[in-house]
Parts: C-alpha cells; structure tokens; sequence
C-alpha cells in the first residue's frame, strides 16, 4: 500500500488468508466506508492445485478447484463486480459484500470454516477435501 503510488492505490487488490485488518490497517478504519473504498479484498474459498497445458494458447491454464460445499469467495472494493465476473466464469461462487467490517467478518468465518473442515477430516479419516 504504501509502495504504491497514490493515484494507482485505487487499483490494489489484496487477496487474503487472514484478517485483513490485522495486516491492513486501513480495511477497517472508520474513514473508510461505501463510499470511501480505494482498495479491493478478497477471501478467497478455492484452490489452485496444479497447472495444466493450453492448447489455445502458449501460456499455461490453472486449473481451479471449489467444491459445492465450501463457502463463497468474498469480495469487497471498487473492483469487487469485476473480480466476482472473472471468479464466476471459472465457476467459483462469489459473495459481494458492502463493507470493510463485512470482509473482516467473512475472514474470521474463512478461518474457522478451513480449521474446522480439516480437523473433521482428520477425526473421520479422510484426507480429502
């Protein structure tokens, strides 16, 4: 954020595994709301495991993976109608919300859906998602 200069802030799209305001003070200041948002969240509910061949193209193709049963990816920000279109045309369910307190909601629900998810799996002996 603050490598970046001002006028392209408005451009950044943080992607997170954590709270975002533990790492992001100004998510959740109190200056920032609907709006005055320059900056995009995602918590994302998908994986990328592995990268496979194009043949369309010469770059390679990530392959994506959600399941049905995971939660939505949720996005907040400027950009967050933009990034729902790019996640919704590789299929993963996206969740827009309203307001930085609402992306800091969904990160903590995030961290306890993942902890839990695998600790379930562990006790039922499978190791799959």
């Amino acid at each position: 954020w603050e490598s970046t200069v001002p006028h392209r802030r408005d451009d950044l799209v943080f992607i997170c595994n954590c709270v975002p305001s533990r790492h992001l003070s100004f998510v959740c200041s109190e200056e920032n709301d609907e709006e005055n948002s320059d900056f995009s969240v995602v918590v994302p509910h998908f994986g990328v495991p592995h990268i496979r061949p194009s043949s369309e193209r010469i770059s390679l193709t990530p392959v994506v993976h959600t399941s049905a049963k995971s939660p939505p990816t949720v996005i907040y920000g400027k950009h967050a109608n933009t990034l729902a279109e790019l996640f919704r045309n590789d299929d993963i369910p996206v969740q827009i919300v309203r307001s930085p307190q609402d992306i800091q909601v969904a990160a903590v629900r995030k961290l306890l859906w993942a902890s839990l998810m695998w600790l379930i799996c562990h006790d039922n002996g499978d190791s799959s998602p």
